[in-house]
């Protein structure tokens, strides 16, 4: 969808806006779902992940598999941030006065 809309933004189609607030919305609601999942399903394993960890305490240095389980879950939320804030930008910029200009035939100030 954000193809779609970005050739019609291109082409200066009024249509545009609707396909990229659509489809901002839709990858929003995917982005925190698929977080969701990530971390119902790593809670949910948790034992089995842990076991894992500890059988290669050695080789993993001296942290233990809790704080390895830790920064794997920061690291799913900050990658999750960082898509929504880009989706959240897109999704603004799009409904900005110079874009309904630029549709409408006029220039971008």
């Amino acid at each position: 969808m954000l193809i779609i809309g970005s050739f019609l933004l291109t082409s200066r189609r009024p249509s545009a806006i609707w396909w990229l607030k659509q489809a901002v919305l839709a990858n929003v609601v995917w982005i925190v779902a698929k977080l969701a999942s990530w971390l119902f399903h790593s809670y949910r394993n948790m034992p089995e992940l842990l076991a894992l960890l500890e059988s290669q305490r050695n080789a993993n240095g001296p942290i233990g598999p809790e704080g390895y389980l830790t920064w794997m879950v920061v690291g799913m939320v900050l990658v999750s941030l960082v898509n929504l804030v880009a989706h959240v930008f897109v999704g603004w910029r799009v409904s900005r006065e110079d874009i309904q200009r630029f549709l409408s035939g006029g220039t971008p100030s």
